[in-house]
């Protein structure tokens, strides 16, 4: 390492979590105050025996005061970094998720602590961007070796999409909430690798639809999180086969996608139902007017009709009437921290209330949660309630989760945050 590495002891009886491959230590587990060092900087983790278990870097202010990267000394390279952004690449493709827009590196799931980066797949072979996103401290510290090791890697995925390497764009987006706890500031988006010609505030850019891909355009400049939400690819698969039972053909649809953004889930719906020969009109709820223009141009290719609602859906949904055919509910962490689970927790239990009022009696309900704090059940349960609530009593088809461009250790549970239900209403005879 190029930093001189801090050695922090943990306490007696409080290694079992990382020895069992667990990515973080909390400040309380380590013997002494974990202090002396910059946020970001290497340390070498032991036992109370001085043993090692890991290597990562520390935090002196932080609850998470340690993140592991490493079981063995090694510099924090270009080369340390080249190496996981191939295995994370090969991982994908193992999974036969490649062709399209994905999540290239998914923090603690591919061994980066502190790390996303999206790789957004443009329509024509136009090229590529990688979204590159530090939410933490040693993220930040080591990302001009991130950066290098990305630089390096491209060819290896370039090579796969058949796009030469030199259309290839990349972004550094610090706008994550995240990075507040680790105390850095939120900032915009630095392009620190051109893509000539390609506008990327209105890039279009492949995501996964049945056997395929779809084109949506998106804002990889000023849009939210790394400009576009990649986890639900595998949800709306199932959301398509689940459709896919019944015959559609000459029907009118009528498609409620609630915290739309983009209108990605309106998207791929319209454009379902258009080649099952019925005729979708799409509603799109959100609270932001840009993300409402673009989600309109996404969908009107496919759609009979599209309306947008500027709409606060934590307010009220008197603006929605009628019923509808799918319900689509998609909203952004309501629960960002423990203190917010009760607020979080009844923030659901309404927005599923007014969801499912507007179902129609033979519809199908997708309704999400992606606040990692909230457990599956506790979000079942606040769904249950909601629907209790509209007296409209709801039948569990399938749970889901996010895809496969987003690995989850099952030594670290905290890295699954998405859920999904898929659910019918069921009335008594």
């Amino acid at each position: 390492m190029s930093q001189p590495i801090t050695t922090w002891r943990i306490k007696k009886g409080h290694d079992h979590r990382v020895r069992a491959g667990h990515p973080w230590v909390f400040s309380n587990e380590i013997e002494g105050s974990p202090k002396g060092i910059l946020p970001g900087a290497p340390v070498e983790l032991t036992d109370f025996r001085g043993e090692t278990l890991a290597f990562g870097y520390g935090h002196p202010r932080s609850l998470i005061c340690f993140r592991r990267l490493a079981a063995r000394p090694t510099s924090f390279d270009e080369n340390f970094f080249y190496e996981l952004f191939v295995q994370a690449w090969e991982r994908r493709k193992q999974r036969g998720w490649i062709g399209f827009s994905l999540r290239l590196v998914h923090a603690e799931g591919d061994g980066i602590s502190g790390l996303v980066v999206d790789a957004f797949v443009l329509h024509n072979q136009a090229g590529a961007v990688l979204v590159v996103q530090p939410s933490t401290s040693g993220a930040e510290v080591l990302l001009p070796n991130i950066l290098e090791g990305l630089k390096r890697f491209t060819p290896h995925m370039t090579k796969t999409l058949n796009i030469s390497d030199e259309f290839i764009s990349i972004v550094v987006s610090r706008n994550s909430r995240a990075r507040t706890l680790d105390g850095l500031e939120i900032g915009g988006r630095e392009v620190v690798q051109e893509l000539p010609g390609v506008d990327l505030e209105a890039a279009n850019i492949l995501v996964p639809y049945l056997k395929g891909s779809s084109v949506l355009k998106a804002d990889l400049v000023t849009g939210q999180k790394t400009g576009f939400f990649l986890d639900q690819g595998f949800n709306i698969f199932r959301t398509l086969e689940i459709l896919g039972q019944q015959n559609w053909e000459g029907r009118e649809v009528r498609v409620l996608d609630l915290c739309c953004y983009l209108g990605q889930w309106g998207q791929r719906l319209a454009q379902f139902f258009k080649e099952h020969g019925a005729r979708c009109s799409v509603d799109l709820v959100d609270v932001s007017e840009q993300a409402l223009t673009l989600a309109k141009q996404n969908v009107a290719p496919y759609a009979e009709r599209v309306d947008t609602h500027k709409i606060d859906v934590t307010k009220s949904l008197n603006a929605i009437v009628g019923t509808y055919d799918v319900v689509v509910c998609d909203p952004p962490a309501f629960i960002k921290k423990r203190a917010d689970l009760p607020i979080g927790t009844a923030a659901y239990v309404k927005l599923n209330r007014e969801a499912a009022k507007r179902l129609a009696p033979q519809g199908l309900f997708v309704t999400c949660s992606c606040s990692g704090l909230l457990g599956r059940l506790e979000f079942e349960r606040a769904v249950a309630d909601g629907s209790r609530k509209a007296l409209v009593p709801l039948e569990l088809i399938d749970r889901g989760g996010h895809g496969p461009d987003h690995p989850v250790m099952l030594q670290f549970p905290e890295g699954e945050y998405l859920k999904a239900l898929f659910l019918r209403p069921r009335f008594a005879p």
